[in-house]
């Protein structure tokens, strides 16, 4: 029971919840802090130890077009999907990052080459 407490008082559950629904504006709320919710939770602040790696999970998340759902191609992320181990730490190294290249615009390496032909007198 006091061992249970003195985890209370490292893990800061409610603050990190409180951060996603303020933060991932664009997923669903978190309602309900589970058994398995604060599992989580442990494990990741465990893995990263501070609020601030928190904070950049949830802001990646919120810019990502992808993950926010604002792309239309996947609607699922949530926040029980982002405290998984692989999901975090994939969000985090940037892989759901937005594409740095407007939809029109490619990169160098990728564009076509113009070559201009010098005209011949026929």
């Amino acid at each position: 029971e006091e061992e249970k407490e003195k985890e209370e008082d490292i893990v800061p559950y409610q603050a990190i919840v409180d951060m996603f629904n303020e933060m991932c504006v664009s997923l669903p709320k978190v309602m309900k802090l589970t058994d398995s919710r604060r599992k989580a939770i442990r494990a990741r602040f465990k893995e990263y130890g501070d609020l601030e790696t928190f904070r950049t999970l949830f802001t990646k998340t919120e810019e990502s077009d992808f993950l926010s759902g604002r792309n239309g191609k996947w609607t699922n992320c949530n926040f029980d999907w982002l405290i998984k181990p692989s999901n975090a730490v994939k969000v985090l190294e940037g892989t759901y990052d937005n594409n740095k290249y407007a939809k029109n615009q490619q990169p160098a390496y990728h564009r076509p080459i113009e070559f201009v032909l010098p005209e011949v007198d026929a």
